[in-house]
């Protein structure tokens, strides 16, 4: 028997990413703006902007942000990994 899966929504990602690391859902999705939550959503922005072909505008919508903030996001999360 062989099994398919589906790939994973950016949703999906998202909160999968957030639960790995501890982080509360509420304060991922929402307007925190600690270290401790910002680093790692903006990692997780570069991550489904890498792996999936969604766009900003579309990325922005997982996690209610706009295009903009997605574009800076992607490129801090750039920045931090060189």
């Amino acid at each position: 028997m062989i099994f398919r899966t589906r790939p994973m929504t950016a949703h999906q990602i998202a909160t999968k990413y957030a639960l790995d690391r501890n982080i509360n859902l509420h304060e991922w999705f929402g307007t925190v703006r600690t270290k401790a939550v910002s680093h790692p959503r903006q990692d997780c922005m570069r991550l489904i902007y890498e792996q999936t072909k969604l766009s900003m505008p579309q990325i922005g919508r997982v996690f209610n942000r706009d295009a903009s903030t997605v574009n800076h996001s992607i490129r801090a999360s750039q920045g931090r990994a060189r």
